[in-house]
């Protein structure tokens, strides 16, 4: 294959790519402002005029997504997913081995035909009490949750805005786009390989982290916070060895803060009334602390016990990949969140030592513990901050299960049969949504992900450009000169790697956009159909194993999990070199090259 010449624009598109790639691994923007960064760039670089460039929002990739979203919100508010989240309770109880099993058959089915990112935080506090109620360490399980959850993504064109993004995409290269069920069967291979992989060898790898300790399922992790010294209490005067030495011996001393200015200050100096104490220690030695001896939880207001408040609960929850808290100090989140709720502690991995509690900028990932009312505690989680609570917060629409579960088997019917596009059942679909009171309009726009959208509809410009302006060949014929020796067995497999390894790194949705059109590029400098290595691109992009930050659930799992960084590559790693090897021996025998 030729290489083709460095036009300007060209040399533009490549400069956008790279750009957007180092704003993604930067992490310092959200997703969809970068998105509307390449955007930007692509009209003002003369890539692409601007009508070209909005083309993105009338695609149907991002108003397919927005549906889906949707739908999956009304089957979590009527309780069709929860009555999932029993089953599992009752198949898994006897063993470890019982339970991941009744945790994967579950899991990939559900996450088949709805958001895998919604099933996940559903099921995981029933996952987590399960494991406190049998004894099973949550790192022994989590990490399952969140793959199986990936492989059954990839069963179904709804599975995950990645499928539906690519498929979107090959539509805007003049291909035509994935059918409803069309990768389900190597996908369901594939997926097979994976499954038998987690419950054998990989089931081996899994660390163990402890046993939960306490009613908030968190297994031996130390959360960070900050006390106050009361005027009144009994421990004014004395040292923090002797607050250790009176029952908190599992709290540790981090730092303390004094108005004077004083410091540095330790366990040996006298304590005085007002005195910050930065602490850190788990969630049981914290709320005892914050009962009895005058230390109380140095919280940005001082009416936690005000009268018509109503009772006061203390949760765990884990901050969300996509929440609007992210970025914001624990001070302001509860201002953000439209909420008196409070975050009390916080745990994260490789904090720095120190930090007032207050001043803390939230990240994804982050464990915390919440306290509020009913009422506070829903606000907070519509601002996407997952409680690991086995009880209901968000109030349900109780009894209207079956007629959501209906609707949706409708639209899957009427779109795997032809009877309409994915667009029309999906719109079609919420409309009945709306009509038969499934779910609230009002609620829905706040639970739907439209960061999301915005950044499927900002990106699939970008692949246009690519194809537009040989960007995708000039790729194209790198990757061909390297592996075109081998035959196109190698070439669909190192695609699929490349893919795959780019998805840890960046986000997954980038990752498609920006090789599907090398997929495309490659299939024509070979004289084969572009379908393969299309659906190797769409199917790596939806797994990704190897980071706790390559997708959102292995983020949602990581803290509550007691995670290393680490665990996610040993674990991961073979499974991604696995299923290197599985799509190069499936994905040509039901799509020939």
């Amino acid at each position: 294959m030729e290489m083709p010449p460095l036009t300007p624009q060209l040399v533009a598109t490549l400069g956008i790519c790279i750009g957007a790639l180092l704003l993604f691994l930067w992490n310092r923007l959200a997703f969809e402002v970068v998105g509307l960064v390449v955007l930007a760039a692509l009209v003002l670089c003369g890539v692409l005029p601007i009508e070209q460039a909005l083309s993105g929002f009338s695609n149907e990739a991002p108003l397919t997504v927005a549906g889906v979203l949707i739908l999956a919100t009304a089957l979590e508010r009527t309780g069709a997913v929860d009555m999932i989240a029993r089953a599992f309770t009752r198949l898994g109880a006897g063993s470890e081995l019982k339970l991941m099993t009744a945790l994967i058959a579950l899991t990939i089915p559900a996450s088949a035909f709805l958001n895998n990112t919604a099933v996940v935080a559903v099921l995981m506090p029933v996952v987590l009490n399960a494991a406190r109620q049998q004894r099973i360490a949550p790192s022994r399980l989590l990490i399952p949750l969140s793959f199986s959850s990936q492989l059954g993504g990839t069963l179904t064109l709804i599975g995950s805005s990645t499928n539906l993004l690519v498929s979107g995409v090959l539509l805007e290269l003049g291909q035509p786009g994935f059918g409803f069920f069309q990768m389900t069967a190597p996908a369901a291979l594939m997926m097979a390989g994976g499954v038998v992989y987690l419950m054998t060898f990989g089931r081996r790898l899994l660390p163990d982290r402890g046993l939960p300790e306490d009613e908030f399922h968190v297994p031996f992790q130390e959360l960070e916070s900050a006390l106050v010294v009361e005027p009144h209490s009994a421990f004014a005067g004395a040292t923090f060895q002797q607050v250790r030495d009176a029952g908190f011996e599992a709290l540790k001393l981090k730092a303390i803060r004094r108005a004077s200015h004083e410091g540095p200050l330790g366990e040996s100096d006298p304590l005085r009334p007002r005195d910050l104490l930065i602490v850190e220690g788990p969630s049981d030695a914290l709320k005892r602390a914050d009962r009895i001896g005058g230390l109380h939880f140095a919280t940005p207001r001082d009416d936690r016990d005000s009268p018509g408040r109503g009772e006061l609960m203390v949760m765990e929850a884990v901050v969300t990949p996509r929440s609007r808290l992210i970025g914001h100090k624990l001070r302001d989140v509860g201002r953000l969140a439209g909420s008196d709720a409070v975050i009390l502690a916080v745990q994260r991995h490789g904090m720095h030592p120190g930090v007032p509690t207050a001043e803390r900028a939230l990240q994804p990932g982050d464990l915390v513990l919440v306290e509020g009312t009913r009422r506070e505690l829903i606000g907070m989680q519509r601002a996407r901050l997952l409680l690991l609570a086995t009880r209901v917060i968000l109030p349900r629409k109780q009894g209207r299960w079956w007629l959501a579960t209906g609707i949706l088997v409708a639209v899957v019917l009427l779109t795997a049969l032809g009877v309409m596009s994915m667009p029309l059942a999906v719109l079609l679909g919420v409309i009945a949504m709306a009509v038969t009171g499934c779910i609230d309009p009002a609620d829905t726009y706040e639970r739907v992900d439209w960061g999301v959208i915005i950044l499927l509809g900002s990106l699939v410009p970008l692949g246009v450009a690519m194809q537009q302006t040989g960007a995708a060949n000039l790729l194209a014929a790198l990757v061909i000169r390297a592996t075109s020796n081998f035959g196109p067995y190698v070439v669909l497999g190192a695609l699929y790697l490349l893919t795959s390894v780019l998805t840890e790194f960046i986000s997954n949705n980038a990752a498609a956009v920006v090789l599907t059109p090398v997929a495309v590029a490659v299939a024509n400098a070979l004289g084969a159909s572009p379908v393969p290595f299309a659906m190797a691109v769409m199917i790596a992009a939806s797994n990704s194993f190897m980071t706790p930050v390559g997708y959102q659930t292995n983020t949602f799992v990581y803290g509550p999990g007691g995670y290393r960084f680490t665990d996610f590559a040993r674990v991961g790693a073979i499974l991604n070199l696995l299923l290197v090897v599985l799509a190069v021996l499936v994905l040509p025998l039901f799509f020939p090259f």
